[in-house]
């Protein structure tokens, strides 16, 4: 079966082994889930006349945005966050994100480390935008797109998995999305 990390092994094989695997191929070569296997792979590589199923970024990568996974050079998590944030569109990467973040334990201030290094590359804007929603703790898509549609609906920013807790201190339930200073039947 061709799954999304096969296809990104190809396309660097492809390249000669000198492409940098990137975007969505190296948030899945990091652990993240979600990943639909028809996905194009993608590379930061400078041969535009890609086959089927491959986007090449003519871009620069430095040494420290990189990462080995096997043999294969991968963008490194905040990097490839900091792709995923200025590539897509805000739902989708604020997704994409999310899972990359609950995958590898980054955090959004690593994203934005890389950003100030390269202050003039296209969707900065758009990435600032993704990293003021995007939360580690969302395990699902779902999950993502109710957060979303909790904070557009300018509800507060829901925790997520959040634990409840009985009177001993005993965790009794998890829930995906909550808020902790909600009591039930306390006026406010």
């Amino acid at each position: 079966m061709v799954t999304a990390l096969r296809r990104a092994e190809a396309a660097w094989l492809w390249s000669r082994r000198v492409g940098v695997v990137a975007g969505i191929s190296a948030a899945a070569a990091h652990g993240s889930r979600w990943i639909e296997n028809h996905q194009p792979a993608e590379l930061i590589h400078h041969n535009q006349r890609t086959p089927p199923l491959l986007v090449s970024h003519a871009e620069t990568v430095a040494r420290w945005e990189t990462t080995r996974f096997g043999s294969m050079l991968v963008t490194s998590p905040p990097r490839t966050a900091f792709d995923l944030g200025r590539r897509l569109d805000t739902d989708e990467a604020v997704h994409r994100i999310d899972a990359l973040m609950h995958a590898t334990a980054i955090a959004p201030d690593e994203v934005r480390g890389v950003a100030e290094r390269r202050p003039g590359l296209r969707g900065i804007v758009g990435l600032r935008r993704v990293l003021e929603l995007v939360d580690g703790g969302a395990e699902s898509p779902h999950e993502t797109a109710t957060r979303l549609l909790i904070v557009r609906a300018g509800f507060p920013r829901p925790t997520t998995q959040l634990h409840v807790s009985d009177a001993t201190g005993s965790t009794v339930a998890r829930l995906d999305l909550g808020y902790r200073d909600y009591r039930v039947g306390v006026a406010r």
